[in-house]
């Protein structure tokens, strides 16, 4: 694969980009909105600049090729959707995302602006959580905003994802700190100053995800940490597993005084996985099954699920009172239903090709802690198991192309040194 940055770039239009890449994770606290057009227009300039150089050697990357290869699979399905509209509607705007992450990987990331963006993303999930504990403890946030539902927090945003906004980001930015004595300063001696500030930040930003009530998002943390024991070696190793147990500790210490907190994060999760089949998740992928079953090969079409749902001549069993929502709430459950197994198939080699180029970068053994951060958080969004947020809307695609632009930027970089 050819892992030059597309050459001679346009200084300006690519300075501009950069800060608006640095910019992403604030822009996805504003909304949606904010950021998708930011990352169209990334996607434009980069697309734009490529055309100007005549270098279009990134094309060549095998999940760029992939990923274009499903885009061009959707809108050939999409004539046979439930709502054709509503299918072109999500489909023909992909690529925009493509394009961004490739964008990330190939003009915009360096160690410089790989540095900007660790540090921006760690001032941004800092403001967030104490946004979050803010309301927490005074029942509104520093713009006033209470709760939108009991037991849960939002913080900034206007519906509770405030714990998955920072479980997201949580292992690129704290793996990104740890790494950053090496990375940044240029100075005679290492700095520790980049390592206590992420020890100290990863506390706070657990300890907000487990007062969020967002159970997910809690086990997401756990289990990276985990995982980051296992990539990691050495004093990063001792570091994370510190890190879990100090979170684990000051969780628990929460929990004594707050046992509404144990009953959201503990029990009701146990009482979940024990009955899930009845649970509102279990009945919505058992909802989601049985509409791929009807268009197994063509799907119900990109963003019709709810529309699909609602329809009584889809046949839906009534065993359920829980019919329908707006998506499935798991990614592989979602690509199987509204694009059917070939767009299924085709998102699984995509992800295998992202993979493999995520173990490049690894095996480089350049750069490890700073990947395995993006690394590990792309692989929790991509868990198979996990009950997630559509993979098709602009806030929760946004995100993801973010954190996975991230981690093929860094690959590239890892690979680009000399062992």
């Amino acid at each position: 694969m050819n892992t030059a940055a597309v050459a001679r770039p346009a200084p300006g239009m690519q300075r501009i980009c950069r800060w608006l890449m640095v910019a992403m994770p604030g822009l996805l606290v504003l909304g949606p909105a904010p950021a998708d057009i930011a990352a169209t227009f990334i996607a434009l300039c980069f697309l734009w600049n490529s055309y100007r150089q005549r270098d279009w050697s990134w094309c060549e990357t095998s999940w760029v090729k992939a990923a274009l290869g499903v885009w061009l699979m959707l809108l050939a399905l999409s004539p046979f959707a439930y709502d054709v509209g509503q299918a072109y509607e999500g489909v023909l705007p992909w690529p925009r995302l493509i394009l961004f992450a490739a964008a990330i990987q190939f003009w915009l990331l360096d160690d410089l602006w790989l540095r900007r963006l660790i540090r921006t993303t760690a001032v941004v999930l800092g403001l967030v959580a104490f946004d979050a504990l803010w309301q927490y403890w005074m029942g509104a946030d520093l713009l006033g905003h209470a709760p939108s539902d009991p037991g849960r927090l939002n913080g900034p945003f206007v519906r509770p994802k405030v714990g998955i906004f920072l479980a997201k980001f949580y292992f690129p930015t704290i793996l990104g700190l740890l790494a950053m004595k090496r990375i940044a300063l240029n100075l005679p001696q290492p700095s520790r100053l980049p390592a206590v500030a992420a020890v100290l930040l990863g506390v706070v930003l657990a300890v907000t995800v487990f007062l969020s009530g967002e159970r997910m998002a809690f086990i997401m943390i756990a289990l990276g940490l985990c995982m980051g024991g296992l990539l990691l070696r050495g004093a990063i190793r001792k570091i994370l597993i510190a890190l879990l147990i100090a979170g684990l500790v000051v969780t628990a210490g929460t929990a004594v005084f707050k046992h509404e907190l144990v009953g959201r994060q503990l029990d009701s999760t146990v009482e979940t996985l024990k009955h899930f089949k009845d649970s509102p998740y279990g009945q919505i992928w058992h909802n989601s099954l049985h509409l791929a079953l009807q268009r197994p090969w063509t799907g119900i079409g990109l963003r019709n699920f709810k529309l699909a749902c609602d329809d009584a001549q889809m046949a839906l069993p009534d065993t359920y009172p829980l019919r329908c929502a707006t998506h499935s709430h798991n990614i592989y459950i979602e690509w199987l239903t509204e694009t059917g197994f070939p767009g299924l198939i085709g998102f699984v080699v995509v992800i295998s090709l992202w993979g493999r180029e995520a173990w490049r970068g690894l095996r480089s053994g350049n750069e490890r802690t700073t990947l395995a951060g993006p690394v590990i958080a792309v692989t929790l969004m991509l868990w198979p198991v996990a009950t997630t947020g559509s993979f098709f809307t602009n806030w929760n695609a946004v995100l993801f192309w973010l954190v996975l632009g991230w981690a093929l930027g860094v690959s590239r970089l890892a690979q680009s040194r000399p062992r």
